[in-house]
């Protein structure tokens, strides 16, 4: 697999009321995925994964774009 080396700017973070653990599990939910819950249909159970569409994690560059919902 890919791996991406994500530098978080901790002042840029702080200023905004967020912190370095803020940032990495936005990006992880955005760029991998976060389990939303399950759906039940007869005797099958099905995972829900949710993140952000292919071409807005596609890329570093495209990446370095999301933008991150803040406290402030």
């Amino acid at each position: 697999g890919r791996y991406l080396n994500v530098a978080v700017d901790r002042r840029a973070a702080a200023r905004h009321g967020m912190t370095v653990d803020d940032v990495q599990t936005a990006m992880m939910a955005a760029v991998g995925g976060m389990h939303a819950g399950d759906v039940i249909e007869g005797r099958e159970r099905y995972s829900v994964l949710v993140r952000y569409p292919r071409e807005l994690r596609d890329s570093p560059e495209r990446i370095g774009s999301v933008l991150v919902p803040t406290p402030s």
